[in-house]
């Protein structure tokens, strides 16, 4: 809020003598040479008009040398008055005095007595000599710009007032940063002195206003004024702006002043507050410096106007000089890292980037050393200061102007905020010399306020640019990603056709290997049986140890193959419900003789009481067959191996723990790499392919598991396999494993150490005798082998001819020839040929209903389940992996000859009844219906075809015919009805998740769910269960 600005109220004067005193000065005073104009006051607004055209001026030292040659004082006294160095010293004390007309300075000197002073007193009445009178010089300028150094100045004016009234009057010095000023006023009985100085305190100024104010009245007639006037500025000229207001003009002036002051520093609050919140959003450090220069650019102009000092310090005037010091110091500091950060000064010139950021920390030291340093060094650093802030913006326009080439328009804004901040300069410089004339540009801050808001307005233009910048660089990156994303899609591409090449290379591989493992193990088989007569023991030896080593072969050809799918991720994992103690304890009993033969024994335990959960028991199987294999191979005689399962609420666990030789410390890390042995140097004593660890590590994987090992050397290994547990379901669906120990299990050591048996079929030894006793006399059934394999297709027909007639193709196009020319009994085909495979066959087969009822046997080395179901579903009835027994192909030939001819003599009886139609008796209605009723209650169980037939007492085929007539629908698809049924229901009514309803309903995998359930209701499970939430 402005103080209000008390004045004194018109007094007359009408005192004769005073007049007559006045009436004297200006008689004796040479009115002749006073050469300035006076002020006349009648009719004159007094407006704040400046009057230095109106002042005469004479230097003090002029004076001071006109009087100090008449005076009896010491020489060193002299020139201690001449230099006006009147302060005190080792040898003199100066004791200065103002008085009514000048000043009074006493020297003393130290140790005399103070009888022996000396007194050297100046002042108006020497000034009123005529030698000195007629030396004052007239302005020809309003503003006047002298020279201060190194002493003050004598000033006067005369004012006429041509009135009968005193007029009142006010005199400002235009300026805040003024030493001191004394006014001597005439009155009767001489001079009164009215001395304002920038030491002090608001209160003790006569108006309370920032700038030197003086009450004046003027009574009629001339009137002479005196004064005595010294700047800060001993350096160079200082402009001393005196204006001369009415009370009541200066009121209006005072306001207005208070109102533009308020919105000079609005401004600079407006550039600060937005600088700051663009630099909290942005985080660029250049709105940081900006807006740190605006407060520091805005204190100092709070301070050299004197607004501080009148709302803010009004009883420290001189902390003004500390407040302008040290933001002169830091807007210079906080300007140099604008500049650096704006205009990224570091790309352009690295070395004069280094020399500003020195630069700007010499600058934030000298802002600290204010509170320091003394009022000598406290000077001379303000001067150091100010002659820096007008160059230390020259060394910019070199980056600016490299910044410029390189098209940066940051450089733009810098340059026109650099010459506005010159601008100001010199605006200061000609207004202060009187060049410019005072008014209102003398009060914006053109230096500070204009470079802020060009500034501000060029990080607005960069942040725009950024922006513009993003948004090209998002629209070049999203075509990017684009692009790259199409790349990646045609890398997977290539991968997965990659990856498929590197399976079907392996199916090949294994097939071209299986087929001359077949024409080894076949021919020794036949030989082992005795079909070429008694062998000796040795030759039977010799025969045991090929067929071995020929179906180890095999199963690392197998193995290899099941690695290539699992890491081609074509694996096909089915789970199903399983009792793990069960199928454990089939997997050590199955693996006991084997370590009997190497005196170690094998324990079980199980510490689940009966866990039941779904796993695939054929990779299951081997998984932990191959863990069993190692610990016998690795084990020391006598040694021990227990098995332990175990489970928690979360998981199930299978340990398998041995006393063998262990494995080193370092090597635990990489024996479940593929391809790595634990010994693999050229004199180890065990065989290995490196895959067996691995491939159990991916089969355990594929379980959602994990496996790990722990081992000390001397004291034996141990493998952990831990599997997810899920909820068990019910027991009923769960096969049982008592029975395994029924199935002939191969192992990689049981036939290394068994001696050589027959071959065995159906659980029955196929010795001579009885092989021929099976073997037809009489050709009279025709068979089709269809082989591109010169040697198998003649081992094939070799063995075959001997009970059947035979027909040979060397692929299916042929084989489609001959079936067309002559009639064939069954085929027998490989899978993988040239032209035409056997799934291509089979299709044919089944698609041309001459042939409809032929049995197709399909040979292959494709060993897995999904390659099985694909081959069952093309229409094969029979599917035999390589390398076969050929008592197991003739047994299967002659099963599927005796179900062709049973199912053709069914069809002649069928076409023999009346009217040649199929006719449901009242017999086969109601084993239908019981069928129908069966599969009702039991359609979760995995049913056969087979079986129901057996139950309802009819052939499979005329039971399926029968059921379709009778329903309108096949078996299985009516199986799959009413599990989808069921499914649908558990969806709604229930939270249970679809893995366990899948399993329950009775599919044995997730995927043969999925794809039914698609097939019959067009949604999978989990988007037919979000559609009934939604």
């Amino acid at each position: 809020m402005m103080r209000p600005i008390t004045f004194f109220k018109n007094k007359k004067i009408s005192d004769k003598s005073t007049a007559i005193t006045m009436l004297l000065v200006a008689v004796m005073m040479p009115v002749s040479i006073y050469a300035a104009d006076p002020i006349h006051l009648k009719d004159n607004p007094l407006n704040g008009q400046y009057i230095g055209t109106h002042i005469e001026y004479l230097s003090h030292q002029s004076l001071v040398d006109s009087l100090i040659s008449r005076l009896d004082l010491e020489d060193d006294i002299k020139e201690k008055i001449r230099s006006g160095n009147l302060v005190s010293d080792e040898k003199i004390t100066v004791d200065v005095t103002w008085t009514s007309t000048g000043y009074r300075a006493r020297f003393h000197r130290i140790g005399k007595k103070d009888g022996n002073d000396r007194v050297f007193e100046v002042g108006i009445n020497d000034l009123k000599k005529k030698d000195i009178f007629s030396q004052f010089t007239a302005s020809s300028q309003p503003i006047l710009n002298l020279n201060f150094h190194p002493r003050p100045y004598w000033l006067r004016f005369k004012v006429i007032n041509n009135g009968d009234e005193p007029v009142d009057f006010l005199m400002e010095l235009d300026k805040y940063l003024f030493e001191y000023i004394n006014i001597y006023i005439p009155e009767q009985n001489g001079f009164v002195m009215k001395r304002q100085a920038f030491a002090s305190s608001l209160d003790q100024r006569e108006i309370k206003h920032k700038h030197f104010v003086f009450k004046l009245s003027a009574g009629a007639g001339e009137t002479i004024y005196y004064m005595f006037v010294s700047s800060w500025n001993k350096r160079t000229k200082d402009s001393i702006p005196l204006r001369v207001w009415s009370p009541d003009n200066f009121i209006r002036h005072a306001s207005d002043d208070g109102l533009f002051s308020g919105i000079v520093m609005g401004l600079f609050l407006l550039v600060f507050f937005y600088n700051v919140c663009i630099f909290v959003f942005v985080r660029d450090s250049s709105y940081l410096y900006l807006s740190l220069v605006t407060l520091c650019q805005m204190a100092l102009e709070v301070s050299a106007s004197g607004t501080g000092f009148f709302y803010l310090w009004p009883d420290n005037p001189l902390f003004t000089w500390q407040i302008l010091f040290q933001n002169t110091a830091l807007v210079m500091c906080f300007n140099l890292l604008f500049y650096r950060s704006f205009i990224g000064i570091s790309r352009y010139t690295p070395r004069l980037d280094r020399a500003l950021v020195i630069m700007s920390w010499i600058f934030f030291v000298c802002a600290l050393s204010s509170f320091v340093l003394p009022q000598k060094g406290f000077e001379t650093m303000l001067w150091f200061l100010f002659i820096m802030d007008h160059l230390y913006s020259l060394p910019i326009l070199i980056p600016t102007v490299i910044a410029l080439k390189n098209k940066n328009r940051s450089g733009v804004f810098v340059l026109i905020g650099i010459f506005f901040y010159y601008l100001g300069l010199l605006k200061f410089q000609l207004t202060g010399s009187g060049t410019l004339p005072y008014g209102m540009l003398n009060y914006l801050p053109v230096k500070g306020l204009s470079f802020l808001i060009i500034m501000t307005l060029g990080l607005a233009h960069k942040y725009n640019m950024m922006k513009q910048s993003v948004m090209d660089l998002n629209v070049n990156l999203e075509q990017r990603v684009i692009e790259r994303t199409e790349k990646l899609k045609q890398a997977n591409a290539k991968l997965r056709e990659l990856d498929t090449l590197k399976t079907r290379f392996f199916d090949n591989i294994s097939h071209e290997f299986r087929t001359p493992l077949t024409l080894i193990t076949a021919p020794i088989e036949s030989l082992l049986a005795g079909e070429y007569g008694k062998l000796p023991k040795p030759c039977t030896k010799v025969l045991s140890s090929m067929k071995t080593n020929a179906e180890r072969l095999l199963r690392l050809i197998s193995d290899l193959l099941d690695f290539s799918k699992i890491e081609a991720g074509k694996m096909d994992v089915t789970l199903k419900n399983c009792d793990i103690a069960g199928f454990l304890s089939y997997c050590v009993s199955s693996m006991d003789s084997i370590a009997r033969s190497k005196t170690i024994k094998i324990s079980f335990q199980d510490h689940t009481g009966g866990l039941v959960a779904p796993i695939n028991t054929d990779l299951m199987e081997k998984a932990v067959l191959n863990l069993l294999s190692n610990a016998i191979k690795f084990n020391r005689p006598n040694g021990m191996i227990s098995v332990v399962l175990e489970k928690n609420t979360y998981q199930f666990s299978i340990s398998i723990k041995d006393s063998g030789t262990g494995i080193p410390a370092d090597r635990l890390d990489t024996i479940f790499d593929r391809f790595t042995q634990v010994d693999s140097s050229s004199t180890r004593r065990h065989e290995g392919s490196g895959i067996g660890l691995s491939l159990t590590r991916e089969i355990v994987e594929l379980h959602g598991g994990d496996i790990h090992a722990a081992s000390s050397i001397g004291e034996g290994s141990v493998f952990i396999v831990t599997i997810p547990n899920v909820d068990e379901t019910d027991t009923k669906s769960i096969p049982q494993y008592q029975d395994y120990s029924d199935r002939q299990r191969q192992n990689p050591e049981s036939q290394t150490e068994s001696p050589a048996e027959p071959a065995m079929f159906g659980g029955k030894k196929m010795t001579q005798q009885n092989t021929r006793s099976k073997e037809s006399p009489l050709k009279t059934k025709t068979i089709l082998v269809v082989e591109d394999n010169d040697d198998m297709r003649n081992y094939l027909k070799g063995f075959l001819e001997k009970h059947y007639r035979i027909a040979s193709a060397v692929n299916g196009k042929q084989a489609l020839k001959i079936l067309k020319k002559q009639e064939v009994h069954l085929v027998l085909s490989d899978l993988m040929m040239p032209e035409m495979d056997g799934y291509g066959l089979t299709r044919a087969i089944r698609a041309n209903e001459s042939y409809e009822n032929l049995p197709v046997i399909l040979l292959t080395a494709k060993s897995h389940a999904p390659d099985k179901i694909k081959g069952f579903e093309k229409g094969a009835n029979d599917y035999i992996i390589k390398p076969f027994n050929a008592e197991e192909v003739l047994a299967r030939i002659r099963s599927h000859l005796k179900i062709k001819s049973l199912r053709d003599r069914l069809v002649r009886a069928n076409l023999n009844l009346k009217g040649q139609k199929k006719i449901l008796t009242e017999s086969s209605k109601l084993k239908i219906e019981m069928v129908k009723t069966f599969l009702d209650e039991n359609f979760y169980e995995d049913i056969s075809r087979d079986d129901l037939a057996s139950v309802a007492q009819m052939s499979p085929d005329h039971m399926g015919k029968m059921f379709k007539q009778f329903t309108g629908e096949k078996i299985s698809g009516y199986i799959n009805q009413r599990r989808i049924k069921e499914a649908l229901r558990q969806l709604k009514q229930t939270d249970a998740k679809v893995i366990d309803i899948a399993f329950d309903v009775g599919f044995g995998s997730l995927r043969s769910f999925n794809q039914v359930f698609r097939d019959l209701t067009g949604d999978t499970p989990s988007k037919y269960r979000k559609k009934l939430k939604d």
